[in-house]
């Protein structure tokens, strides 16, 4: 209990953050019944205008004048609609309590104007009485005033929650896209490879009678991601392709399974207009943020069989199951899959392409009698060694040929038919073998192919590899030791392997991918410090331009480092609880350092009448900070207690809470701010 924690005041100070966890969910409730009553307006106007608009009314003077006195009235409530809607995020979130009071006034209003006006029964009784035109006209002005401010009004709720429309579907995870620029966008099959796989994928999804679901299962760096990438691309190009989703745990939104329905929702409105309104009218925020088995069925299998959607196929692409932070949600969604896919198959044709590692918590739903009749299942380790062994072979001649005519002079013979064998059988089918080697071994800052392809292959090092993984961390070993120059020794060697420790735990368990001077910023180092470092590990990390995020290449890598099975009795070993805590107290040391009130300068401006808010971000608060903003609680949640952390949490909690409160709601990650502040105090509690 926080009695008994060493921070006075904390227990009162994360009261104060519980706080604000009702007052979020107060501010989307009130959202919510702002939609429901300009809903109500727009119903009430279309009743009105309706019958005189159509000609069927012809109204009189007393008719006129019920009708005008009736539009004034809805026409002042709509302008005081207005006022509220027009408040920005901040506003609406201290003022939470006044607005819910207005909304209901003006609920109450519109049932006051309706009874005087006596819609129904009036207009019944009235009909076919007298053309009087100017009063006509008059009352087709102001009702078409009051529809055109209904619709502004209307576009505004749904773009100051989160944007119009389609925007209104979120949270969602654009970056898991197949085609996102956050992704290695090389990461195809090489041409004439994988060659008999695709075909029997590609037979699978123009077969009318195979089951809805692929699961391409293999185990770590059998080539997984590049062959969904792949099959994602290729039906794309035809037509076939619905929506993508790429896990991957080196980003927070595309570890999240409770984002996968809203982003598949998503993609689908975009791509396929005959769904797009059935989507759009099924979203809301409950249902968004709502348990998994909603989302399925209010954003995609109910708006599908409404539709009058007609296509050969469509195919949704998910790869990297395993990837998912959480194995239960993972599980919860595929237990809603099979069901869902039988529905859907009675209205079009979808299919669902899945890849993951053989966990047994995903293995053990494709045993379930329910999957097992909608699936195919493809092993990807147990295809013929021979076919794999031609495959890697080819794209290690291509590679080494680029590196040898890059490198090497003009008529080097490199490498011999000895080293390519001894190189193929060190890969052993692991296609992630060969991409990492021939990045390591043709890395021309340092210009070496030859020596690094002679010490990969005489290495004796093999005590601590795993049977499965072996040669691949003896790769890793090689990269690791390769980082650290021969002449260093003593405490010099010893600073050098800290900083390197602590910029690849930093880089492998961010949750977004940070640029270096991001990294030097919430590290605290000095500028120019995280290249230098980092230099020797192009082959396991993705890096270009400054301002260009460093990525984990593949997750083999983290896999390694922090395993201790494979790397405790090494200096680079990670110890992710450790290194969340550091990152956990790097967020908040920065965020009480730095945030201040209005830091982006935008005073009471509406978020959509900013522009490129991103922009505006990243420039006024900066990378890290906004990052710190995003994602302190997910390091949080996973670090151990330290009285440093608890102080840390507890001013951040009594002096920077409204500060933060203000960057979410310019980031439109507002709902966000519910999941942290629950998961904070529970840490804390």
């Amino acid at each position: 209990m926080l009695d008994g924690i060493p921070v006075p005041g904390l227990k009162a100070a994360v009261g104060g953050l519980l706080e604000v966890l009702n007052g979020v969910n107060e501010l989307v409730d009130n959202d919510d019944d702002l939609l429901k009553l300009i809903d109500h307006l727009r119903l009430l106007v279309e009743i009105v205008s309706k019958p005189i608009l159509d000609g069927k009314v012809r109204p009189n003077i007393s008719l006129e004048q019920r009708v005008q006195n009736l539009i004034e009235n809805i026409d002042k409530i709509t302008t005081d609609a207005m006022k509220i809607q027009e408040q920005n995020l901040g506003s609406k979130f201290l003022g939470r309590a006044d607005n819910a009071s207005a909304i209901a006034g003006l609920s109450t209003a519109i049932d006051r104007a309706v009874d005087r006006f006596q819609v129904s029964g009036t207009m019944g009784v009235e009909k076919g009485i007298g053309d009087i035109r100017d009063g006509v006209e008059r009352v087709e002005n102001d009702i078409g005033k009051v529809q055109h401010e209904l619709d502004v009004i209307g576009k505004g709720v749904l773009s100051g929650f989160e944007e119009a429309a389609l925007n209104a579907i979120y949270p969602r995870a654009d970056s898991a896209r197949y085609d996102s620029g956050s992704q290695l966008s090389s990461a195809f099959c090489l041409e004439d490879t994988r060659v008999a796989l695709l075909q029997q994928i590609e037979q699978w999804v123009v077969d009318p009678n195979s089951r809805p679901i692929f699961w391409l299962c293999g185990m770590a760096g059998t080539g997984k991601s590049t062959i969904a990438r792949t099959v994602a691309k290729l039906l794309d190009q035809r037509q076939f392709l619905g929506a993508s989703f790429f896990f991957s745990r080196d980003e927070d939104d595309r570890r999240r399974a409770n984002l996968v329905f809203p982003t598949i929702a998503y993609q689908l409105a975009r791509r396929i207009p005959s769904l797009r309104e059935h989507i759009i009218r099924a979203t809301s925020p409950d249902v968004c943020t709502a348990m998994m088995r909603t989302q399925l069925n209010k954003l995609i299998v109910e708006p599908v069989q409404r539709s009058q959607f007609s296509s050969s196929t469509l195919v949704i692409v998910m790869d990297a199951l395993d990837e998912c932070a959480n194995e239960s949600q993972i599980t919860e969604m595929l237990v809603l899959l099979a069901p869902a896919i039988r529905l859907i198959q009675k209205t079009i044709s979808i299919k669902l392409f899945l890849t993951s590692r053989p966990e047994v918590h995903i293995s053990a739903e494709f045993r379930e009698p329910g999957m097992q009749a909608v699936s195919n299942v493809s092993i990807l380790h147990d295809i013929e060694k021979s076919l794999v062994r031609t495959d890697i072979s080819r794209y290690v001649e291509h590679h080494l040929q680029r590196i040898g005519n890059l490198i090497l002079p003009l008529n080097a013979v490199w490498p011999t038919v000895e080293e390519k064998e001894a190189l193929i059988n060190m890969a052993d089918g692991l296609f992630i073998f060969a991409a990492v080697t021939v990045a390591f071994i043709g890395d021309t800052k340092y210009r070496q192919p030859k020596q690094r392809l002679r010490n990969l292959l005489s290495d004796p090092d093999q005590k601590h590899a795993s049977a499965s993984l072996m040669h691949l961390d003896v790769l890793y070993q090689q990269i690791m030791m390769a980082s650290l120059p021969d002449n260093d020794k003593g405490e010099e060697l010893e600073e050098l392997k800290l900083r390197i420790r602590e910029i690849l735990g930093t880089v492998v368990l961010l949750l977004y991918p940070l640029s270096s001077q991001s990294l030097e910023k919430l590290l605290g180092w000095e500028e120019y410090t995280v290249e230098p470092t980092l230099g020797p590990f192009h082959s396991v990390l993705s890096m270009t331009l400054d301002q260009t995020p460093i990525r984990v290449f593949h997750k083999s890598f983290p896999d390694f480092l922090m395993d201790k099975r494979r790397s405790s009795d090494h200096w680079y070993h990670i110890d992710p609880i450790e290194h969340h805590g550091r990152l956990a107290l790097l967020c908040l040391t920065h965020m009480n350092t730095s945030l201040r009130r209005d830091m982006c300068g935008v005073g009471n401006q509406l978020v959509s009448e900013l522009g490129d808010v991103e922009s505006i971000l990243l420039t006024k608060v900066g990378a890290h900070i906004l990052y710190a903003c995003r994602y302190w609680e997910a390091h949080l949640k996973e670090a151990e207690w330290t009285d440093e952390l608890g102080a840390a949490l507890k001013e951040f909690c009594e002096c920077k809470i409204p500060y933060w409160l203000e960057i979410l709601c310019l980031d439109r990650k507002l709902i966000s701010a519910v999941l942290a502040v629950d998961s904070a105090s529970k840490w804390a509690l």
